[in-house]
């Protein structure tokens, strides 16, 4: 199977990278097996094996989605983008304590961004903390939030 892929995607893609289809209720294996490297009209062209099982009844021209994975999967803890990034540049966030009615300034380290959605956070969170992730711009210089 031939797959156009922006040309953004270049660098990171492979032979030999896995990837998946969902067809007629079911998800089939593919593989990389060819890359294309010249760019027309900003995309490039990989050639793509189904790995074990092909689905029945695929056509010339019919149009699958896929998903490549591009690198290794992994657990990875996000924090929902909001307008606190643009007070703090993402180097701190208001954390609710538990139990409380109050909300601390914690020094957060924020790495790639995921998508148009989230930050993965690489430091100063742990899963289940609620982090107020609205504007600070009214909050001034406060360590400390009393919420109502």
């Amino acid at each position: 199977m031939r797959v156009p892929i922006d040309e953004l995607y270049l660098p990171k893609i492979s032979v030999g990278l896995p990837a998946s289809t969902d067809y007629a209720g079911k998800t089939y294996n593919l593989q990389i097996s060819y890359d294309y490297h010249n760019v027309v009209n900003g995309r490039f062209e990989v050639d793509l094996n189904f790995v074990g099982e092909t689905p029945p009844g695929l056509r010339s021209g019919l149009s699958l989605r896929l998903r490549i994975e591009l690198g290794q999967p992994s657990q990875e803890l996000l924090l929902p983008m909001g307008g606190f990034y643009k007070d703090t540049g993402g180097n701190w966030v208001f954390i609710v304590e538990e139990g409380s009615n109050r909300a601390v300034k914690r020094e957060v380290k924020l790495g790639r961004k995921m998508g148009s959605e989230y930050f993965e956070v690489l430091e100063g969170l742990k899963p289940g903390d609620h982090v107020v992730t609205s504007s600070y711009e009214n909050f001034g210089n406060n360590e400390v939030l009393i919420l109502n």
